[in-house]
Parts: C-alpha cells; structure tokens; sequence
C-alpha cells in the first residue's frame, strides 16, 4: 500500500498543502503570518476592525458599555 499526504487548502490563498502545514483555522503559514501582522498592525496604529473588537473586549471585561 503506498502511503497517501493528505492535502487540505488554504481558505485565504485557495492553494493545497500537506495538511500538517494547515493550521487549525485553515490557514497555510504564509497567509497565518500575514493575518497576525495584519492584526499587530492595526493594534499598533488603533484602526481596524482587530482593533476595534479588541477594544470592544477590553471595555466588556472592565464593565464598561
């Protein structure tokens, strides 16, 4: 019997990968790191949507509206 990789896609770039290398939100590592970049961004310059639910989060758990 020959061995079989399984293949899972990537469901921001669409392209297949050895399912070891997908993470568990579907992402390859190119697209998981330029999410992460992305979101340490926008918590870094105040803007975005990471930014706002992050800030929403922070309000909720000091008991703010």
């Amino acid at each position: 019997m020959v061995n079989q990789i399984e293949v899972a896609v990537c469901k921001d770039c669409g392209q297949g990968f050895p399912a070891q290398d997908v993470s568990r939100r579907g992402l390859c590592p190119r697209c998981g790191l330029a999410r992460m970049y992305s979101a340490t961004n926008q918590i870094r310059n105040k803007c975005g949507p990471v930014y706002e639910r992050w800030r929403l989060g922070v309000q909720a758990a000091k008991g703010a509206k």
